[in-house]
């Protein structure tokens, strides 16, 4: 798939760390993979970051975003409302 999206015009490529057969999931795609994708693209790694050092981790590899949505759902009301912005900061 991800050479299908290179040889398009793609911006923005996300790399889906859950395998969709298994549901398993394992940061390493994004290791593995961003070594392919050009520079000059926003990659975005997808599913399985829980914690500030999955974040580390995949910006390590030159990740420009995460898609963040599980760790968010099952997160203590505090531990959400800390990643809002307060009165406009």
């Amino acid at each position: 798939e991800l050479d299908r999206a290179l040889e398009t015009d793609a911006r923005i490529i996300g790399i889906n760390n859950r395998n969709l057969s298994t549901f398993e999931v394992d940061l390493s795609v994004t290791e593995e993979l961003s070594e392919q994708v050009p520079s000059g693209i926003v990659l975005v790694s997808e599913s399985g970051i829980k914690s500030a050092g999955d974040v580390a981790r995949v910006k390590a590899c030159g990740v420009n975003a995460v898609l963040i949505g599980e760790a968010l759902m099952r997160a203590q009301a505090d531990g959400v409302e800390a990643l809002l912005p307060r009165n406009g900061t």
